[in-house]
């Protein structure tokens, strides 16, 4: 089975990923690793390393760099995900480990994940936002604020 986890950052889809690959031998796609591969050596320049320093390196809304690197990061998020769907065309046992931004995609790159995988979305109730967000405050991870780009 061939399986790609959505939701928002924090949902819990990295976890699930990683329990598929530990436990049942899945072969894991983990787009925030990817993309971070390929920033390697941005982020080296900038003493960065990691996913916690994407986030650093992307910034905020309100920071002057947000708006270029969070397009630059969207662009990467479709380029790995394109290739990631690209290696799993006769495979089994793979799972994708999107983005929580996975949403911002080009809508034919959704549908080529859609008609690829079994799409599982990993919904955020409502009583668990706050927390979400006080997890998100003290460990930052790169986020695509939606309208803000």
């Amino acid at each position: 089975m061939i399986i790609s986890f959505i939701g928002m950052s924090g949902a819990g889809k990295s976890h699930w990923a990683k329990i598929l690959e530990r436990e049942k031998g899945y072969k894991k796609y983990s787009c925030d690793e990817l993309i971070e591969k390929d920033l390697t050596p941005e982020l080296a320049l900038l003493g960065y390393k990691g996913v916690n320093d994407v986030s650093r390196w992307m910034g905020q809304p309100y920071d002057g760099r947000y708006t270029a690197n969070s397009r630059r990061y969207l662009e990467l998020e479709a380029k790995v995900l394109g290739e990631s769907l690209g290696k799993i065309e006769n495979s089994k046992d793979v799972v994708i480990d999107t983005t929580g931004s996975v949403v911002y995609l080009p809508p034919k790159l959704l549908q080529k994940l859609k008609q690829f995988t079994k799409v599982v979305y990993l919904e955020t109730p409502e009583f668990v936002m706050e927390k979400m967000i006080n997890l998100y405050l003290a460990d930052p991870k790169p986020v695509i604020w939606g309208g803000f780009i």
